[in-house]
């Protein structure tokens, strides 16, 4: 007990460095956050912007209009053509969420989009079938069109700053979840903690043996369905090209 008692009284702050530098650099990020709320706008971090500049759901002339859709330019054998440079914001995907054939899809008439008139004339009016992609996107349905929702995908999609933006929106629309977790994890680290003073030794044989029967188990399963796992892979990816054999 006096030995306890001892240690209690040589207990001190060893990481004051630490502790500056982490609250001079929690100082900036506020001070930036701040600076980007003044000057910018956080709404095109989440949102489609179409050709005049107009974030989609947002701006009040298309406050109505939360999806970003691309227009068409007409059609040969009876495959649309799109404008991959204008795109406009529209209320709802053409087609989206539609249950017909593939040889249907390509004859349906679906919703008129009169924002096209101005960008591709009237022939621009008459849509195409399209699938809601991250919640902004009316993307040609792969389904249908799958060379052309690639080609849009690898023009328009696949550029590191539409995935830089992506990323940093999911950020504004998960805040919740972040800051919800931010507080479990101070609670299970004080948990964590406790158990480490009072039982540390079931906790640690406990973690070493649940991290072998993991480990032991997922080892089982993929063994099991090692047949099976590169065709779930290339369908979750959505693309027929081949993996190594050896996946």
């Amino acid at each position: 007990m006096e030995h306890e008692d001892d240690l209690r009284s040589r207990q001190r702050c060893t990481d004051c460095g630490c502790c500056v530098l982490f609250l001079a650099s929690m100082a900036g990020f506020v001070v930036l956050y701040v600076k980007i709320l003044s000057g910018g706008n956080m709404a095109r971090l989440a949102h489609g912007i179409d050709y005049n500049g107009m974030i989609c759901g947002v701006d009040a002339s298309v406050i109505t209009a939360p999806y970003l859709y691309w227009c068409s330019k007409g059609s040969v054998g009876g495959m649309p053509q799109i404008d991959m440079d204008k795109p406009v914001c529209v209320s709802k995907c053409p087609g989206e969420g539609a249950t017909i054939s593939v040889v249907s899809a390509l004859t349906t008439s679906y919703d008129v989009v009169p924002q096209c008139t101005v960008v591709t004339g009237p022939q621009g009016m008459q849509s195409y079938k399209t699938e809601l992609v991250f919640d902004r996107f009316c993307l040609p349905d792969s389904r249908v069109y799958r060379d052309m929702a690639q080609e849009l995908s690898k023009d328009k999609l696949a550029s590191s700053d539409v995935n830089y933006m992506e990323a940093l929106s999911s950020i504004v629309a998960a805040w919740p979840v972040i800051v919800g977790s931010f507080f479990v994890s101070v609670m299970l680290g004080y948990i964590y903690l406790v158990l480490l003073r009072h039982c540390a030794e079931p906790l640690i044989y406990g973690t070493i043996l649940a991290c072998v029967v993991s480990f032991g188990v997922l080892g089982i399963y993929l063994f099991a369905n090692a047949g099976t796992v590169s065709t779930q892979v290339q369908d979750s990816m959505g693309t027929t090209s081949s993996l190594p054999s050896s996946f």
